[in-house]
């Protein structure tokens, strides 16, 4: 978890193993240093060494975030997305299914909860490094709102966010690529119309 450790101090402080965690409360918005949020989970992201799991109820993310959460897929980390079965925001959904495809093939396992609708918000990365908050990994929260999310470095906090995770995911139904690519031509073009917006969605 070493490599997580920059976003807390420059003097490498050690990971808590046992029940204790360090906490750091990151607010993001207009009035802010712009990126400031997205640029901290990718920064996450990029220093995975095992395993990455994110829950979120919109998922546009940047160019950046995309591309860490690409790159580490394709360094071997397992990555896990989990996402509504029904969303409460139709065109949010057709946008992502614009790019979740590209995810697949890079080795992402992208998952949708049943309903009723989940909006819960959190990251985990390896055992020792979670996050949660009032921020979507879209652009819209990420660069226009105003967010507050509480980074958590601790096996103990990790661990819960992590049990939560798996039992939410194996309550999941998981995508596959031959029902992604299976949509017709009105799906694909009407999906990818909405990703065009999905700065503003």
């Amino acid at each position: 978890m070493n490599g997580l450790e920059f976003a807390v101090s420059a003097e490498e402080p050690q990971v808590p193993s046992g029940p204790g965690s360090f906490a750091r409360v990151i607010m993001d918005g207009p009035d802010e240093e712009p990126g400031t949020l997205s640029t901290i989970i990718a920064s996450a992201v990029s220093a995975a060494q095992q395993r990455i799991g994110i829950m979120t109820p919109y998922f546009l993310p940047t160019l950046d975030l995309l591309t860490a959460i690409e790159s580490a897929a394709l360094r071997g980390i397992e990555v896990s997305i989990l996402l509504p079965g029904r969303n409460n925001l139709p065109y949010v959904d057709w946008a992502s299914r614009n790019i979740l495809g590209e995810l697949l093939k890079r080795g992402v396992a992208v998952y949708y909860q049943p309903p009723p609708f989940v909006h819960s918000k959190l990251l985990f990365i390896d055992g020792g490094y979670a996050q949660i908050g009032s921020a979507n990994l879209d652009s819209r929260s990420l660069r226009l709102n105003f967010e507050l999310n509480i980074e958590v470095f601790g096996a103990g906090f990790t661990g819960a966010v992590t049990e939560r995770f798996d039992l939410a995911r194996r309550m999941s139904v998981a995508l596959t690529l031959v029902e992604l690519e299976s949509r017709g031509f009105c799906s694909r073009t009407r999906d990818a119309a909405c990703w065009l917006m999905s700065p503003y969605l």
